[in-house]
């Protein structure tokens, strides 16, 4: 599927009601991690930092707000944010459809070296979601977003 001329691969069989989904159609390439993330409206991920990568991010559907350093900062439809390493930031969905973001993250990111923080009127974890990421998406007891054991959910998916 072609969206304002970035080629992308948006899975319908990824989401989920329960939280938003990644789909990484291409995986690893190389020296950076390739993702697709849908968000249910009104959701958002967790705050956090990646200490040791920098990321793309792109709406190819929908408008996105994100939180950058203590910044509000709105992510159009068809634009590219960069997310530069140690900064701060998070993305929520504030319409009424499906969100859908790439992201590709280089070199990818380490587990060890990502902080997962709260930030004042970001809002806070849901009911029965990941503590770490907010997503929901639990298979085998596993976050499947953030892969943490630590997941709390209503049922799995």
């Amino acid at each position: 599927m072609e969206i304002s001329g970035i080629a992308s691969c948006l899975r319908e069989d990824v989401r989920s009601d329960l939280g938003y989904a990644r789909d990484c159609p291409f995986g690893c390439v190389d020296a950076g991690l390739y993702s697709v993330i849908y968000f249910q409206p009104g959701q958002a991920m967790r705050p956090h930092r990646h200490l040791d990568s920098d990321e793309y991010f792109t709406a190819l559907r929908g408008n996105a707000e994100m939180y950058v350093n203590g910044r509000m900062v709105p992510l159009p439809e068809g634009q590219t944010f960069l997310r530069r390493r140690g900064v701060l930031h998070a993305i929520r969905n504030p319409g009424s459809e499906v969100l859908v973001v790439q992201s590709f993250q280089s070199p990818i990111p380490a587990e060890k070296m990502t902080r997962w923080e709260s930030v004042p009127d970001w809002g806070e974890e849901p009911a029965g979601g990941c503590p770490r990421c907010w997503c929901g998406q639990i298979e085998g007891g596993r976050c499947d977003n953030c892969n943490a054991r630590t997941c709390r959910s209503r049922r799995a998916v």
